[in-house]
Parts: structure tokens; sequence; C-alpha cells
């Protein structure tokens, strides 16, 4: 009677939440559909599946770090606190306004859509962590540090009117879009396509190939760590253009 079992397809939610750590959460999701501020999420260290805020004029605050597969900001306004926010996809993707304040939060994700031309984001002192799938799309946005984990599966970023701090590729990764960066890192083969500038470009890709596209302006320092042995070839996407 006292490690009760939530199993459902999905609640619909109009108030705050708060679980107890000795449950087991198997509900499919959430739908949040107050439309009132001064709600909050305290979820005791479960994942809880899917996470969709609805309401219009709500806000939503963390009260412990948050692990789930799916969020999705529809409408209204969620508050990290401050708390870790783990989930396999972060989408903020519509048309509609919703607001996204991370504060100094550490978002650890596969994928991130925040492209939402409507959405206010406050960003710019959280870090992301970009785990498995390495997908990460923005219009707009200031962001401090990303990085793409993986040594296996390329990282991609595609952002317009964005700003960021230091980017980090663990393996391949692709820049499109335009967009300011501070520092980007590669660790492998690297793509940086459109208009872009960057205060620091650094490859740590010893015999393997940049491909640049578009235009991409350094403003501060290049750097290419190869060796005698193992060259770096940097090339154009196009045929016969200059890199």
């Amino acid at each position: 009677l006292n490690t009760p079992v939530i199993q459902v397809g999905a609640f619909h939610l109009y108030g705050t939440i708060t679980l107890t750590p000795n449950i087991t959460w198997l509900a499919g999701g959430i739908y949040f559909h107050s439309i009132q501020p001064g709600n909050f999420l305290e979820s005791f260290g479960h994942n809880m599946g899917m996470l969709s805020f609805e309401g219009i004029g709500s806000e939503w605050t963390l009260s412990d770090n948050l692990s789930c597969v799916f969020l999705t900001m529809n409408h209204g306004t969620f508050r990290s606190n401050n708390f870790n926010l783990n989930c396999t996809y972060l989408f903020c993707n519509g048309t509609d306004s919703a607001s996204i304040y991370l504060g100094a939060s550490v978002i650890t994700a596969g994928q991130v859509d925040l492209s939402n031309a409507s959405l206010f984001l406050d960003a710019d002192s959280a870090d992301f962590i970009m785990t498995a799938n390495g997908y990460f799309e923005d219009a707009g946005h200031t962001f401090r540090n990303i990085t793409f984990t993986s040594t296996s599966i390329p990282g991609y970023i595609t952002a317009n009117s964005s700003t960021f701090n230091n980017i980090t590729f663990n393996y391949r990764g692709s820049i499109a879009g335009s967009s300011d960066y501070h520092k980007i890192v590669f660790a492998h083969h690297a793509s940086i396509e459109d208009y872009n500038t960057i205060d620091s470009l650094e490859f740590n890709n010893p015999g393997k190939t940049v491909i640049l596209g578009g235009i991409t302006t350094v403003n501060d320092e290049l750097i290419a760590n190869g060796t005698c042995s193992q060259r770096i070839t940097i090339q154009s996407s196009a045929a016969g253009m200059p890199a």
C-alpha cells in the first residue's frame, strides 16, 4: 500500500504535482493545462516520460532535478530554478509565445530544438551537454557552453541569429546557419556552412577533413593541430571554389 505503481497512458494536470520517492512512476506522460502562475513540479528522481506544457499564461517551476523523455514547451513559462534537466528531447519549435528560464542549470539532452521565433529564452548561464543523437537547433537566442560528448555519433548545430560561447565536438561536428560563436573546438571531421562569425576556431583532428561553405569569419585565432604524417585537409563544399 505504501509503494503504489502509477501506470496510465497520460495525465492531464491543472496544478502543482509532487511525487514521492516510494512510488513507481510508469505513466506515459503529463499534459500541463493550468492557465495560472505559481505551479511547481517535484519529481523526486522519477523519469516523468513525456511532458507537454499547454496552458496559456501558466508558470511552472522545478523544485528538484528533472528527468524526462520529451519536454515540449507550447505555451506558458517554464523555470528550471537552477535545477538540472535531463531529457532525450527538448522542444519549443512552434509559433506561439512561450518563455523558458534555465538559470545556471545543466541541460543534458539528445536533441534540442528551440527554433520558435516567439520563444523568450534565458539560457546564457546554463550549459548544454548533448548526448547520443546530438542535434541542436535554435533561432535568435544566447547560450553559454554546449558540449557534444559522443565519440561515435556526429553532432549538429543549426542556428540563425544566435550567439554561443564555447562549442566542443568530441566526434564529427557540423555547424550550419548564420550565427556568432566565441570558440568552437572540433576533434574529428568538421563542417561549417553558411555565414558564421567565430572568435576562436580550433581543429584538434590530425588526419581529418574540414569542409567550409559560405563565408566563415575568424576574428582572433585559427588553430589546426595536425602532424607531419597526419595533415588536416581544409576544402570547400563547392567544387572549384577556394576554402
